[in-house]
């Protein structure tokens, strides 16, 4: 379903697409999904809302994902994550790290949030605007969307 929701928002740009995204929010089937999307339009307006969401089990992974996809900052050095669900509680689960939605708020509302980050492009941002080129200039080159970043993928 995620690669199904990044098609639609490569074919639905701007205002349409956060529109399309956001009337998946309340189709059960697509939540989660939707919400790891979320991240994708560089918006940090979206944090209370993503922080109240890292709350929820079912959506903690998926905000944990949209909110790596907001900052350009390595989360593993402010241990805003957690590998062990039993962290957060009974009902969490999953597979990946997952967001401490109390650090994270902290972290936002010290000030390190918003402001004090310049805009953030992804590598899943990159890559569907990449694609979205192609789309409306196929003559084109392929644009290298796997540009070197500040910090490494594997940290």
């Amino acid at each position: 379903m995620p690669r199904a929701i990044e098609l639609r928002l490569l074919t639905t740009p701007g205002k349409a697409g956060r529109e399309w995204l956001r009337s998946r929010l309340d189709q059960p089937a697509l939540r989660v999904a939707a919400t790891a999307a979320i991240g994708l339009f560089g918006d940090v307006a979206v944090m209370p809302w993503l922080i109240a969401r890292m709350r929820e089990p079912a959506l903690a992974e998926a905000s944990g994902l949209a909110l790596r996809d907001l900052f350009e900052v390595d989360f593993n050095d402010l241990a805003l994550f957690t590998a062990d669900p039993a962290e957060l509680g009974p009902d969490f689960s999953g597979a990946g790290p997952l967001p401490l939605a109390d650090r994270v708020a902290a972290w936002w509302d010290e000030g390190r949030g918003g402001k004090a980050h310049r805009e953030f492009r992804s590598m899943r941002r990159l890559r569907l605007d990449a694609s979205r080129a192609a789309l409306a200039t196929p003559e084109a080159p392929l644009a290298d969307w796997r540009q070197t970043r500040r910090y490494p993928a594997w940290m």
